[in-house]
This record gives structure tokens, C-alpha cells and sequence, in this order.
């Protein structure tokens, strides 16, 4: 098992260091105390009966002492989507925690050494996690203090003696022992069956677990920027110089980054006068500006309009928005040269799997969620009016460009906006994919 330290923090005790293992299906508590156990614990933490992860480790405590896991108090604090920080400690070790959906990820907790150590783990865990926060870093939320974890913590997060419930479960009779036994292996946790013999599917609680876990990964996957994200992303760019100091605008990309946004326009030398040190002393101070020839610059700057926390909270029917969006999109199409709403298809869930292997059915109270791939293009001021109704629209691409001199109109203009992305929304009960509205273009 791995060193477990106890440190203080704002009158309470956090254990760092436990080891931690997943658990799937239903009776966490009891296949928690199992794998404690196995591994010679003397002690675990376990957030309630509907825990995702049981942390264990071998401690030396006083008789009543308190002491809270503090990964266990940081998914108090991160009960949704992923997170992970790398702290230094005052002894000069670095303690490295990362959560994902309230639960401690499995090897971390851990302490190390150096920072490098601890930062090799943070790049593995985000080739496992691309959505992944790391805190304090790229604009996600400063990582709390050790007094910040500690005050996170209530009864649940308390390590509790394992040794306690070897007794207990010593003086319960046999037959009680036979149908923990037997509801383990109901749920999926028990002994393997003897060779030959088929292990029973996992209970309907377990499966609508697994269904749901697979839900939360792909909603994590589905970038949301929604109504402010949008519209802050627009504000920017109307405030591009189009010229500035001699140099004029060509071309302007933004991109999304993880949750994030980054942003580059190309600019062109125009003035016989214009040159590097005008452009450099002119430029916003958030530019990164670089110079791939001699009479061309690419700024690069990273915008404040990140998007929505992952989730699928509140996703309109499409229904109601064959009814409304649709109605709204139409009325807004003659400020456009193309408005393309694709069809409804069934967002790629990847399908959970039992111990064995199996996929199980999934369960029909789930709702069901789609996406439609959008395109938008027209001048930069009609997409101000698309803002209001992108909710749970996400953006791939946002193309600005500068075009030749054109007469004005209500589709024409020099300044000439490209979107690209997905609406994301939820399948009627009994509606296929094909019937909840095709493309428009």
C-alpha cells in the first residue's frame, strides 16, 4: 500500500496518500469493506452507499481521532465532470488528487518528490481525461488550500475502521453471510462462478448505473458554449482593429481548446511606413504576436468565453425546437448567404460492460440525446442575432474574414462570418432520429 501521511488543517485531520480502486454496480459499502480487507487496510473512506470509488489505506491513528481524505473532500468540491491538481505540501513534497464525476480517479492521491513526477502523471491522466481541469492552470479555478479541503469534509468523508466490521460480520450468522454473498454477486461483485457456469447479469439498479455513467462520459465529450460564451465570442470579434497601425485585417480563426477558446487573425502590411515596432507597440496587451514574413503578422490570443460545465442539464425536446428554434431560425435566414440545421442523430454513446464482458440493455427511462451539425455564414453583424438562441448550441470553428469591396446589404458585407458546430437536444419518447426533423439549407 502506498505512504499515508496525516497533516493538519483548520482544526481537522486530512489523510493524504490512500489508495483507491472503482466501484461498479450496486452493495458499494459491502464490496468497499471486501477489497479493504483483501488489501490489509486498517482503515477506508467511502461517500455514501452510492459511492464511485473506496479509498484504503494502513494508518497508525489515536484513539478518536478524526481524520477526513482529503482527494475525497476535493470531489466534494468537484462533484462534477474532472479535475486535478498538484499541490505543494510544506515539506516540499508535492501531493498530486484528481476527481471525476465525485469520484477519486484510481493512483492518484498520491505523493511525490519533485513537481516533474507529479506533472507526468497530469499529462498521462489528461490523455485519459481530455476534458480534464487542471487546477490553477489554462483559466479553470485556483486549487484550494489544505483549510479549504478540510472544511469540505462531513461524516462521509471520515476514514472509518475496517477491523470494526471484520467483527461485526464474524458474529452474523451464516445464512445472513450466504445472502450478502449471494446479492453481491447479483450486483455483479461476488466470487466468479465456477467454470462453465454463466455469471447472472447485473440487477437492474447496477445496469441503470452503468447506462448512466456511460451518459455522464459522453456529456463530458460534448462541448456546450451556450447564449454568453457565444455572444462574448462575437463581441470580440467586432472588436478586431480591422486596420491597425498600417497593417490591415485578412483573416481571423477561433477554435475551441478542451473548454476553452483560442483565437488567431492574420494581418497584412498595407502602409509603405507600417512596420514591426508599430504593430508590436499597438497591439492588445493579451496578443501573441509573430511575423511569418516580412510583410505579415499572426496575432494569437486566447478569449474569456469559455464553455457551459460539462452536462446535458435542461436540453430542449426536438419537438420544441422543430416548433420554436427552427421558427427562429427561418425568420433570421434572409441575413445569411447559408443556414444549414443538418438532421437529428443519436449521439455515440460508448456502452458500458460488465465483468464478464457483457453489454447490458439499455434501460428505456433514459432519455435519449442527439445532435445536429450546424453552418452558418453571412456578414459578422447577423450572427449577433443568432446569439440569443444558441443554448445548447457548441462551436467547432469560427471563421472572420475580410472580403473586397462589395456593395452593402442585408447579406453582403466586407466583414464576413463563418460558424461551425452542433446542437445538441433530446430525442421525443417514440421518435426516431429520422422524424425529428431532416436539413435545412
Amino acid at each position: 500500500m502506498s505512504e499515508v501521511i496525516i497533516l493538519s488543517a483548520a482544526s481537522a485531520y486530512l489523510a493524504l496518500g490512500l489508495d483507491w480502486l472503482p466501484l461498479i454496480g450496486g452493495g458499494a459499502q459491502r464490496a468497499a469493506y471486501r477489497a479493504a480487507r483483501r488489501h490489509k487496510a486498517s482503515h477506508l473512506v467511502l461517500d455514501g452507499e452510492a459511492a464511485g470509488a473506496v479509498g484504503y489505506g494502513l494508518l497508525r491513528l489515536r484513539r478518536g481521532q478524526a481524520v477526513h481524505s482529503a482527494a475525497q473532500n476535493l470531489a466534494r468540491l468537484f462533484p462534477s465532470g474532472a479535475a486535478a491538481m498538484l499541490l505543494k505540501l510544506d515539506s516540499g513534497r508535492y501531493w498530486l488528487a484528481a476527481v471525476h464525476e465525485g469520484a477519486v480517479v484510481a493512483r492518484t492521491d498520491k505523493l511525490y518528490d519533485s513537481p516533474a513526477e507529479g506533472r507526468a502523471v497530469l499529462d498521462e491522466l489528461l490523455r485519459a481525461y481530455p476534458h480534464m481541469r487542471i487546477l490553477g492552470q489554462d483559466g479553470a479555478a485556483a486549487p484550494p488550500s489544505l483549510s479549504a479541503l478540510a472544511a469540505a469534509g462531513d461524516a462521509q468523508t471520515l476514514l472509518r475502521p475496517v477491523a470494526r466490521l471484520d467483527c461485526t460480520r464474524r458474529a452474523l450468522p451464516l445464512a445472513l453471510l450466504a445472502l450478502g454473498a449471494l446479492a453481491l454477486a447479483n450486483a455483479g461483485l461476488g466470487r466468479r462462478p465456477p467454470a462453465g457456469e454463466a455469471a447472472p447479469m447485473p440487477d437492474a439498479a447496477a445496469v441503470l448505473h452503468m447506462w448512466r455513467q456511460a451518459d455522464a462520459a459522453a456529456a463530458r465529450a460534448a462541448v456546450i458554449h451556450g447564449v454568453s460564451a457565444t455572444r462574448a465570442l462575437l463581441l470580440g470579434l467586432h472588436a478586431l482593429p480591422a486596420r491597425l497601425a498600417g497593417w490591415a485585417l485578412q483573416r481571423a480563426v477561433c477554435e475551441p481548446v478542451q473548454r476553452n477558446w483560442r483565437c488567431s487573425a492574420q494581418y497584412q502590411r498595407r502602409d509603405a511606413g507600417a512596420d514591426n515596432a508599430d504593430l508590436l507597440a499597438a497591439a492588445p496587451q493579451d496578443w501573441r504576436l509573430g511575423f511569418p514574413s516580412i510583410d505579415s503578422a499572426l496575432a494569437q490570443w486566447r478569449p474569456r468565453a469559455g464553455a457551459l460545465p460539462p452536462g446535458f442539464q435542461a436540453l430542449r425536446s426536438s419537438a420544441h425546437n422543430l416548433r420554436h428554434l427552427q421558427s427562429a431560425l427561418q425568420a433570421m435566414q434572409p441575413a445569411f448567404t447559408r443556414m444549414r440545421l443538418g438532421p437529428a442523430r443519436p449521439l455515440p454513446i460508448a456502452p458500458p460492460h460488465d465483468a464478464q464482458g457483457r453489454t447490458p440493455s439499455r434501460p428505456a427511462e433514459l432519455p435519449r440525446y442527439a445532435r445536429r451539425s450546424l453552418r452558418f455564414d453571412g456578414p459578422l453583424r447577423s450572427a449577433g442575432m443568432l446569439a440569443p438562441h444558441a443554448h445548447h448550441m457548441g462551436w467547432k470553428k469560427i471563421t472572420l474574414s475580410l472580403r473586397d469591396a462589395v456593395p452593402p446589404g442585408l447579406k453582403a458585407s466586407r466583414l464576413h462570418i463563418s460558424l461551425e458546430g452542433d446542437l445538441y437536444e433530446l430525442l421525443d419518447p417514440g421518435t426516431r432520429p429520422a422524424e425529428a426533423g431532416g436539413p435545412h439549407d
